[in-house]
Formats: structure tokens, C-alpha cells, sequence
């Protein structure tokens, strides 16, 4: 929080033509709620250090394993707040607001398979890249306090609901070519089309009359249930070998996936567009 609250006291010094409105605007008159437009990209980092168990899984009997590795990813799109300064003639404070928008949700993940030999030496490694993609729309209740002339410092809670377009193959031309001597496949299904998840969130902002409001904050997402489930195959000398072998499936059950949860972090930056009335949240108190 101290380096969030220290780059925005920064800015102070860019512009001096960005100065907040001065305190000439009557009190008395009521205040208005206000719709702000802005624009949101936002850097993902993997989530699941909260359950790490999820990321892996070992055939003993085939001396195999399959793994996936959460890489940072990439989220950006629209977003609207709301500023609550007026409700059925109640006057509020100006530090609530309901935020919305629309965004894109680049998931990456690194999915690996490793084959060692009864020396516990590798025989088999390969790894390829594997992108998910989903739509997302939150809402948020956010609450936001006055630091200084035009900083301000941001917090909220609430939901997001992602839809997923499709489920996910890689690689890709192994799918073209199942005959093949060695091949592997990892195969991502989607866990519903729509997922609902928690949200909450940090950060300040500056705001200013003639450029607009900058933010800057980090926020956990938790997909509630998982986004995914990865099932993996590896053809080896005419034998399927898939994760979780039991007394049936002596190389694995092909019935029982890996759990992708799909959670992260965000360090997320915020430009909203200079409101077309003059807000009230401008004026000094």
C-alpha cells in the first residue's frame, strides 16, 4: 500500500494544470450521482499457492506424471462505476460505488509430462503452452476514502460471473496424428459455461479534472467452483497411459481429470475518463 499511495503522490508534480475543483460550489445544492467510463489491464499471477496440490498428479505404475504450471496471464477490458451520492433523496457521503464492466480473461498455463525409468532417470520430458479464455462481468461494492487534495484510497468486495466460449487442446497437431509412436495429448474441459466467483480488491487512486482518474491496485479473484478439468494421455508402445491408475485401469483412468481451479492475483491499473458533469467528489472538503 505504501508503494501505491507513494506513485500516486508522485504524480503530483506532472501536471499543474490538473488542479481539483476549489471549493466554490454551494453545499447546499444536492449531489448527484455520477457514471464514470474507463478502461482496465491487468497483469494475472498464479493463484494457486493455496492449494498446490491441484497442480499435479503421478502414474507409479507407468512412472509417469502430469502437471500443470499457472503462468502469469493477462486480463483487460471496460469498466463503469457507479458513484452512490444520491439514493431517494437521501443525501450519501461520496465514498460508495458499484462497479461493472465487461473484460477479457487470458488463463496460460504450462502443461507438462515427465516418464523416468525404474533408475529415476528422465526418458521422457515435454511441455507445451495452453491458453484459456473466458468473458468476465463483476460487480463490486467499492468504498473509498479521502487521503489527500487528490488522492484517494479504494477497497471492495463482491462477484464476478465468467463465461467460457470453449474448452482447450494441446498440442494441437497431436490430435491429427493419434497413431503416432509417443505422442501425448492434455485436453482442458471447461467445468460449466458459466462460473461465479468471489472478488476483492485494493488500491488509490488520483483523480483530476482535466485528464481523468488514475488507479492503481491489487486484487485476488476465486473462481467458485473450479474454472476446468484437465484430462492428459500419453501413448506409449500401443498403451494409453493416463494420471490416477487403479486396480482396473492399470495405466491410468481416463475418467478421472486434474482439478484446474483458476485462481490469481492482480495487479490491476485503471484509467476512467473525466466525468462530462463536474462530480462533487472533486470538491475539497
Amino acid at each position: 500500500m505504501y508503494l501505491l499511495v507513494s506513485f500516486f503522490f508522485g504524480l503530483e508534480s506532472w501536471s499543474q494544470n490538473n488542479k481539483p475543483f476549489l471549493k466554490n460550489s454551494s453545499r447546499s445544492g444536492e449531489k448527484e450521482n455520477s457514471v464514470t467510463l474507463g478502461i482496465e489491464p491487468s497483469v494475472l499471477f498464479p493463484g494457486n499457492i493455496f492449494n498446490p496440490s491441484s497442480s499435479s498428479v503421478e502414474n507409479l505404475n507407468a512412472r509417469t506424471s502430469f502437471s500443470q504450471k499457472t503462468l502469469i496471464s493477462l486480463k483487460a477490458g471496460i469498466s463503469l462505476r457507479y458513484d452512490l451520492f444520491r439514493i431517494k433523496k437521501s443525501a450519501l457521503t461520496n465514498q460508495f460505488s458499484l462497479n461493472t464492466g465487461l473484460f477479457y480473461v487470458h488463463r496460460r498455463f504450462n502443461m507438462v509430462i515427465t516418464e523416468k525409468n525404474s533408475l529415476q532417470e528422465v526418458i521422457f520430458d515435454a511441455s507445451e503452452k495452453l491458453n484459456f479464455v473466458s468473458y468476465e462481468i463483476p460487480l463490486t461494492l467499492q468504498i473509498q476514502i479521502r487521503a489527500s487534495e487528490t488522492i484517494w484510497l479504494n477497497a471492495g468486495m463482491g462477484m464476478g460471473l465468467e463465461f467460457f466460449p470453449s474448452h482447450a487442446y494441446v498440442p494441437d497437431d497431436a490430435l491429427q496424428n493419434p497413431d503416432q509412436e509417443g505422442y501425448w495429448v492434455c485436453y482442458m474441459a471447461r467445468k460449466n459455461l458459466f462460473v461465479p466467483g468471489f472478488k476483492m480488491f485494493f488500491g488509490t487512486e488520483r483523480r483530476t479534472v482535466k485528464i481523468g482518474y488514475f488507479y492503481l491496485g491489487l486484487a485476488f479473484h476465486q473462481p467458485i467452483p473450479a474454472v476446468a478439468q484437465a484430462y492428459w494421455r500419453y501413448n506409449r508402445s500401443g498403451q494409453s497411459i493416463h494420471p490416477y491408475p487403479d486396480q482396473e485401469h492399470f495405466f491410468g483412468n481416463p475418467d478421472i481429470p486434474v482439478r484446474i481451479v483458476g485462481n490469481y492475483f492482480a495487479l490491476e491499473f485503471k484509467y476512467f475518463f473525466r466525468p462530462s458533469k463536474p462530480s462533487r467528489s472533486l470538491v475539497a472538503p
